[in-house]
Order: C-alpha cells, then structure tokens, then sequence
C-alpha cells in the first residue's frame, strides 16, 4: 500500500478479528490478523484526474466482505491544492454490487460510485449498517487540514454533515435536519450505528438521532464541547468509547437497549471465504460510568 494519510484508515472487522483492512491510495486486506502474511491489495483508488495527483483513503468501514472506502484528492488544498479549491475532490468506493460476491485480496465487485447528493468535502467516517450493506451513512467535515472552513467558491460543498445511501453508494440523502433540532453545522467526524440510533461525534461534542435524521440531540450530559474524532460501541452495544482532542478518551454507558439480531457475515464462495468468529473483545482501560453520563478517570500515576 502507498500513499498513506497521516492519519491512516485502519478498521477491523466485526464479524471476524482476523480481518483487517487499511487504505491509501490503495484499499489493502489482510484475513489472518496480526501476524501471518502482510496486506494484499484489493483496490486502487487511481488519481485525481484535474491534478494529477493521487486520491487517498481518508475513511473506512468493514462489515464482513462489504467494505466502503471514503477518499479525496486532493485531500488538503494548502499543502497538495496551490490554495485552489477547486482541487479537491471527494469519493466513495465500494466492493458491495447486486448480484457480485466480494472475495479479499482481489478487486471483484470494486467500483467507484456517483455519490450523487454527498457534498464535495471531507469524508470523516462511514458506517455499514450490518443488516443490509447496500445501506451506509457518511459523515463529512471541511478539507483534511481540518482548521481550514470549505471557501465561498468551492465547488459543490453542499449542505449538511451526515448522509445516508440506501443504494451501496449511488445516491445520498440529507439527515442533518432544519430548524432549532437539526445537528449542529459544524464538522462530523465519527458516527456509528446502534440499532436503530445513529450517534455522531462532532467538533462540538455527541449528538444523537434516530435513524431517519433530522431531529438531533446531545448524547447525555458531562462530555465538554470538545472535537470527538471517533467513536466506538463496544461488543455487547451497551457502552460506547469516546476519543476527544485534548479532553482524554469518554465512555458512555446506555441505560437499556432493545434486543439485538445476531450479526452474521454474508455467505463468499469458498475460494474467499472468512469464517464468522464473533466481535473482537473491546478492552477499555479507566473508565467508569453510570446511567446517562460521560464519566472518565484517569490512571494512577
């Protein structure tokens, strides 16, 4: 794999710990874990046509064979763009195809989708929904130097922080909502899917909605209004791990939760196949909490 970003995707699988999957310029898998044989590479995200330079991975998610990969190239106008914004352009790749069975370490299925309807920013996360990988929410921020705010003549910047696409890719819609409830407009940089919940961490702390968007509020009470860059449910969907810039690692216990579906890998063919193993177990180092707020505790020194 080449072309890393400084802060290089890396997702494991749900379904099976011993998958793993990176991206750069390439979409690289791995099936055996930590150890055993390095990445091979599934896909490559090729160049960005108008600068000639190469698009990078800036997201990724994981879920059984279905894998999304969020990139741009340009990712940083400054740096790579010649303060041009119109130099950056964002995409969505995918290996998850009606009628295809991805199988890892080869391109099958790939493709770059339209995206029709995501907004032509940075692209901070993605999550699969497990019950139907054609099903995937994308959450956007403004350019990878993150400081720098989309200027007033770039092309395509959209409104709106959290989209979903019910068509593996092809088209996105809008669940950042109007009006006094709507999310705040400010960069989203992590989401997850928590039964019918999604939970997003912004530059202003976590908020939370139903699934179908547009009536956002914050996720319980004592997290400061921090920058939360990613977010993690642990095996069981009961706590939720909160990384922040500055303020330390937060974790969320849920007071209840409806019963959950088992989630199984897809069937591959077994020329590719990953066997199912279960979650990887989450371990969290101290932190305690209780009912509807963050609590965190630092270690002994």
């Amino acid at each position: 794999m080449t072309n890393p970003l400084f802060y290089t995707p890396f997702e494991m699988d749900p379904t099976d710990a011993m998958h793993l999957v990176v991206g750069g310029r390439q979409v690289a898998e791995k099936t055996d874990g930590a150890s055993g044989n390095g990445f091979v590479v599934s896909f490559d995200l090729g160049m960005n046509a108008r600068t000639g330079l190469v698009n990078q991975t800036s997201a990724l998610d994981i879920q059984g064979p279905a894998i999304y990969a969020g990139f741009c190239g340009v990712c940083d106008i400054i740096t790579q763009g010649n303060n041009d914004p119109a130099s950056f352009q964002n995409g969505i790749a995918t290996n998850v195809q009606a009628g295809c069975e991805p199988s890892p370490g080869t391109d099958e299925c790939w493709q770059i989708m339209p995206a029709k309807g995501l907004p032509n920013r940075y692209i901070t996360d993605i999550e699969i929904d497990a019950k139907d990988p054609e099903t995937v929410y994308v959450t956007v921020g403004g350019y990878g130097r993150r400081w720098f705010k989309p200027a007033d003549d770039a092309p395509g910047v959209g409104e709106g922080h959290v989209f979903v696409s019910k068509d593996a890719g092809a088209t996105f819609t809008n669940l950042s909502g109007t009006g006094a409830q709507r999310l705040p407009d400010v960069p989203a940089d992590a989401i997850v899917l928590r039964d019918d919940q999604l939970i997003v961490g912004t530059d202003v702390g976590v908020f939370t909605s139903s699934i179908k968007g547009g009536s956002w509020s914050r996720l319980g009470t004592g997290l400061p209004n921090v920058s939360t860059f990613d977010i993690n449910l642990d095996p069981t969907g009961k706590k939720m791990v909160a990384a922040t810039h500055g303020r330390g690692v937060w974790v969320f216990e849920f007071a209840a939760r409806a019963a959950r579906p088992p989630v199984t890998a897809p069937v591959r063919p077994s020329g590719g196949s990953l066997p199912a193993t279960g979650a990887a177990p989450l371990a969290v180092v101290g932190v305690l909490l209780l009912g509807a707020a963050w609590f965190t505790r630092r270690r002994a020194t």
